[in-house]
């Protein structure tokens, strides 16, 4: 299963990627125009990648820059990928003008939802 995250146009953005699982996790991120970034790895508490990169300032006919979140994991080392069960979850601080979305992957049945996990964090526009 995938998600869209909406983010904010002309915002830097962290993204954090972290797996907690013995599967091999796969997270794809697809922007608008198809580019792609791929975190892959297993284990417990793991980061498995992190980058900067800043939204484009403006988007035709779009007022925030939507990115695909895809989650999969393998049960044989990386040769097939099967689609995680996902979740989005915000959070909005009241008193800095800071927001993180998280993406929450679940490969088994304990419903943890930490498997693997994607974070975007950024400034909120004021």
């Amino acid at each position: 299963m995938s998600v869209r995250v909406l983010l904010p146009l002309n915002t830097t953005v962290f993204i954090h990627a972290y797996t907690n699982a013995l599967f091999v996790q796969r997270i794809t991120l697809i922007a608008p125009d198809g580019r792609r970034r791929i975190f892959q790895g297993s284990g417990e508490g793991n980061i498995i990648g992190s980058f900067v990169f800043h939204t484009p300032s403006r988007r035709q006919g779009a007022q925030v820059f939507p990115v695909k979140v895809r989650m999969e994991f393998s049960s044989d080392g990386g040769r097939t990928f099967t689609r995680s069960r996902v979740i989005q979850d915000r959070v909005k601080f009241s008193r800095v003008p800071f927001k993180v979305i998280g993406v929450f992957a679940e490969d088994a049945e304990d419903e943890d939802f930490n498997d693997a996990i994607v974070t975007f964090s950024f400034r909120r526009p004021i």
